[in-house]
């Protein structure tokens, strides 16, 4: 199944991408950031993944087709083929 990722920021400069479009197994926010975090390393992990807690997602905003996942299942949240994930650092 595939999703339409934006990318936001540092992200996107560490990324070196707009967006693209990735593959996934397991269709929820979690499983998305998982795979952009063994995708592209250690730089981005440190945008996604608290340092001391080691909880993914809490670095980052994330949008499923416009809609904050913190108004939704978070990273429980199940996404559709072509739905478009936003995702953006955490404002500090």
């Amino acid at each position: 199944m595939k999703v339409n990722v934006r990318y936001f920021l540092e992200l996107k400069k560490a990324i070196s991408k707009k967006e693209e479009s990735i593959d996934l197994e397991v269709p929820t926010v979690e499983s998305l950031l998982k795979t952009l975090v063994s995708k592209y390393g250690e730089e981005v992990a440190k945008m996604i993944v608290d340092e001391k807690t080691k909880v993914i997602g809490t670095r980052v905003k994330v949008l499923v087709n416009g809609r904050d996942i913190r108004f939704l299942e978070f990273l429980d949240t199940r996404l559709a083929e072509d739905d478009t994930v936003s995702v953006m650092p955490a404002l500090r």
